[in-house]
């Protein structure tokens, strides 16, 4: 495991639960009549999701920059088709709380989106200063 990755699931971690206590905060002081079922299960979701997608990039950074590039496009469509499914099967099953779930599921997809490209362009930064070792 690179010092990237355990970076990034360190601090992906510390985001889940951020992000759980914040939720968890609001929807039991300010509007309890909105939560539902599956808040708990979102930031593990999350977690697991991008730290996951976050190892598959980092191995394909060391490549060519086109194999990066297209690993990151297949990933963010991945994440994408698999989002909008569970999106899909939630508010089929569950109508009345659909709203409130939309609006933390967005949330939470915003918040380990930007930090998911902020750690990869620190990832290159570093690695672009980074000295080159010729090796004879």
């Amino acid at each position: 495991m690179t010092v990237g990755l355990k970076k990034f699931i360190f601090f992906s971690f510390f985001i889940s639960l951020l992000c759980f206590g914040l939720s968890t905060l609001l929807f039991n002081f300010c509007c309890g009549q909105y939560y539902f079922k599956a808040l708990p299960l979102l930031p593990l979701y999350f977690f697991l999701l991008y730290a996951i997608t976050h190892y598959l990039l980092l191995k394909k950074a060391d490549a060519k920059f086109g194999k990066f590039s297209a690993m990151f496009i297949l990933m963010t469509g991945i994440k994408m088709i698999l989002n909008i499914t569970i999106i899909v099967i939630y508010v089929f099953q569950d109508k009345t709380r659909a709203i409130p779930f939309l609006i933390v599921f967005i949330c939470y997809y915003i918040i380990f989106t930007i930090f998911e490209v902020v750690s990869l362009l620190n990832y290159f930064k570093k690695k672009k200063t980074e000295p080159t070792v010729l090796v004879q």
